[in-house]
């Protein structure tokens, strides 16, 4: 989903909401939060050197690849913080302190022992630690055929705004074409702005479909139906 819903095993809802992080891409260009005073001091030029230094250096150290078992852990803990972060306008406070990043970890690793179109699970690293990650699979809704679901996009809340969670969702629209499928739907949290706005700078279309539950948290969701036909 997007801004949306559960896997089975509890796992995932996409979309996050936009923060600063110690560095944000701005106007296509960084901007140093709390620089060290040695480049706040450079001239213009030589920040902007700088600033390209330290753009080449985060991407160099970020990786996205196919998620391993062993990532189970990692992956429970992105997906917390990202929904105490993301969601705290639209789910119960103590619903989100409830969340524990080690539910459902056993389930985890079996589906990503045996992975395929109906589950893919990729994430992101920076430094060898998991920082976000996404699930492509058979929608959990009715749907056409040849159509994939992006279930979840979660990325810790210090690594926003860095377009790693536009990486993620290109790496899903890259799998769905490969994979021969026509379309890629998701469901986003009606009111999560932020969200919404990636989507669409990505090729995303409001369908016009809604749906509301309250099964999750026991408060009613709204939630909007994007697409992109591939």
């Amino acid at each position: 989903m997007s801004g949306s819903e559960l896997l089975t095993n509890g796992f995932c809802r996409t979309g996050q909401k936009a923060a600063s992080t110690f560095a944000c891409r701005r106007a296509g260009r960084y901007q140093l939060l709390g620089a060290p005073p040695a480049i706040r001091g450079y001239s213009a030029g030589q920040r902007r050197y700088q600033e390209a230094s330290l753009d080449r250096g985060i991407r160099a150290n970020r990786m996205l690849r196919k998620a391993e078992p062993r990532d189970a852990e990692a992956i429970g803990k992105v997906r917390v913080a990202a929904w105490r972060a993301a969601y705290q306008h639209f789910m119960p406070k103590e619903f989100l302190k409830a969340l524990d990043p080690a539910n459902n970890l056993a389930e985890l690793k079996e589906r990503l022992s045996n992975q395929s179109s109906d589950f893919t699970l990729s994430v992101a690293e920076d430094l060898r630690q998991v920082v976000a990650f996404s699930i492509v699979g058979k929608p959990r809704y009715e749907a056409a055929g040849k159509t994939i679901e992006l279930w979840a996009l979660n990325v810790l809340p210090e690594y926003w705004r860095m377009g790693i969670g536009s990486r993620l969702v290109e790496r899903a629209i890259t799998y769905a074409l490969d994979a021969g499928f026509e379309s890629i739907e998701l469901w986003c949290i009606k009111g999560n702005t932020p969200a919404q706005e990636a989507y669409k700078k990505l090729g995303f279309t409001e369908s016009g479909q809604e749906r509301s539950s309250s099964q999750l948290t026991g408060n009613t969701l709204h939630e909007l139906h994007y697409i992109k036909v591939l």
